[in-house]
């Protein structure tokens, strides 16, 4: 089995879950791929973060969704399709959390990245 992260990034957010404010989420695709299958799910993670250093993931503010499972490996084509619908399909899991996504303000990356 090879498991590969082909997106992961940090953003403000804002979610209330289990009567905890979370103003960070974390937004990941991973690649699986075994035994000639390849599959793609996405993961959205909401948690505290109340300060700069503070990266507390926790999971119970989480939700996934296979975006793709079926026969052969990871294809250049398919993840470009991944990427371009990304925001979209994030958003509609955050959604599903009562959380936002702020995707114009990354966390834990330098100022000018």
């Amino acid at each position: 089995m090879n498991i590969t992260d082909i997106y992961k990034r940090y953003f403000s957010g804002d979610c209330t879950a289990c009567g905890i404010k979370r103003s960070g989420v974390s937004v990941s695709v991973t690649a699986v791929y075994d035994d000639g299958t390849i599959s793609y799910e996405m993961l959205v993670n909401f948690f505290p973060h109340e300060d700069e250093e503070d990266f507390r993931i926790t999971s119970d503010a989480a939700v996934s969704r296979t975006l793709y499972s079926g026969k052969g490996r990871r294809s250049k084509k398919r993840e470009e399709q991944i990427y371009e619908t990304l925001r979209a399909d994030a958003d509609q899991l955050a959604e599903e959390l009562g959380g936002v996504i702020d995707w114009d303000h990354p966390i834990g990356l330098p100022a000018d990245s």
